[in-house]
């Protein structure tokens, strides 16, 4: 690995990890936007999946090893989807650093076996 590249993979990592400073809350799951049936016999939501009752949402998660979803109010299904990008983020942002940590890594590991 030549100096110019070893020095953009640093300057790279050091990007990545700024990065994070300015990400908020995050939460992992997804929110979803949900049109339900309330299941009354006599009620346009019976005629078919475009009169469903909604949107309602959710946001869903597993929980320790189990799928869980609550129910939210638009409002807090704002902050939620906004709090669950956040965290997609920051996973793509590890990815990255953790990329960049394996090619040094592995620049290492040969450097050392040349010795």
């Amino acid at each position: 690995m030549t100096a110019p590249e070893y020095r953009r993979l640093e300057i790279r990592h050091a990007q990545l990890k700024q990065s994070l400073v300015k990400i908020g809350y995050i939460l992992p799951g997804s929110v979803v936007k949900r049109f339900m049936p309330c299941g009354k016999a006599s009620c346009r939501c019976a005629a078919g999946r475009r009169q469903h009752h909604g949107p309602y949402y959710q946001w869903s998660v597993a929980l320790r090893g189990k799928p869980s979803a609550v129910r939210l109010a638009p409002a807090q299904a704002r902050l939620y989807r906004e709090w669950t990008q956040n965290n997609q983020k920051i996973r793509k942002i590890l990815d990255g650093m953790r990329s960049i940590s394996m090619r040094l890594a592995e620049h290492q590991t040969k450097a050392m076996s040349r010795r």
